[in-house]
């Protein structure tokens, strides 16, 4: 099924011709066959000057099919009904700005936004991961030095500051998709930034939905950079110990674990 405009059809007849066919083989002998078979293979190409080393050129040749006469005086036809939309992808995505409340260096905000097919064909979202800097998130970082004037741009040595989850993925016909835009600073300073989104066979002229973020990060009194301990998840504790308050350990504690230097009978 292919087009070049948008079109609809709705139980449209065709007409198929089915014929006997008699192989010139036995019929144990005919190899299973259909027109998307393909053979690859690898041929010589000679360089010059003659006498150098030879380099292989992949070549894919379409399989015959086997050999057989076709018995025209056996033959019916068969009407077909055939159902099929083509259209351009179109999508409708309200939210167009995301401002996240102040939020201190190292943690992560996040809100959600909704995205929904508005016609009978899906949209599909190819991962941008790989091309952040260029499509994905244009930053601009305002440091606390903007009373001076002055304005660093982010480079895209350190990770941006926003991002999306799902980065890519379909979505199906009349669905919604929610999306979780995340804002994770690791520099002081006010973020701004367009997140474009890449939507294929949109009609001509227009593009995939931008969202402009913006947000403020602060740095917290003390900040410790711990690694996650897996104290828990590894059974390293005692299973017949009680949570603090007498009962079970809650699920979601998180566990700090560190190491004591000693000299002697003391601990530092």
């Amino acid at each position: 099924m292919k087009s070049d405009v948008p079109i609809n059809l709705k139980k449209m007849g065709v007409k198929c011709k089915l014929s006997k066919i008699m192989f010139q083989l036995p019929a144990d002998q005919v190899p299973d066959w259909d027109d998307r078979m393909r053979t690859v293979k690898w041929v010589d190409v000679l360089r010059n000057p003659p006498g150098t080393f030879t380099t292989k050129r992949k070549v894919i040749e379409t399989d015959l099919e086997p050999a057989h006469s076709v018995l025209e005086e056996n033959y019916q036809e068969l009407q077909l009904q055939i159902s099929a939309t083509v259209d351009f992808a179109s999508y409708q995505c309200p939210t167009t700005n995301v401002h996240f409340k102040e939020t201190l260096v190292y943690q992560t905000r996040f809100n959600w936004i909704s995205d929904k097919t508005a016609k009978a064909v899906s949209i599909a979202v190819p991962d941008n991961q790989g091309s952040q800097k260029d499509q994905l998130s244009q930053s601009t970082l305002h440091t606390a030095s903007t009373l001076d004037n002055t304005t660093d741009h982010w480079n895209g040595a350190s990770p941006p500051p926003f991002s999306l989850e799902p980065s890519s993925g379909i979505v199906p016909v009349g669905k919604i998709q929610k999306v979780k835009v995340k804002f994770s600073p690791l520099e002081v300073g006010d973020f701004e930034s367009n997140l474009f989104c890449q939507i294929p066979n949109l009609p001509p002229g227009e593009q995939g939905p931008v969202l402009s973020a913006k947000g403020r990060s602060s740095l917290p009194i003390c900040h410790f950079d711990l690694k996650d301990s897996d104290y828990i998840s590894s059974h390293r504790r005692d299973p017949d110990l009680r949570g603090p308050s007498g009962g079970a350990l809650d699920p979601n504690t998180r566990v700090i674990e560190f190491s004591s230097v000693g000299i002697g009978d003391k601990n530092l």
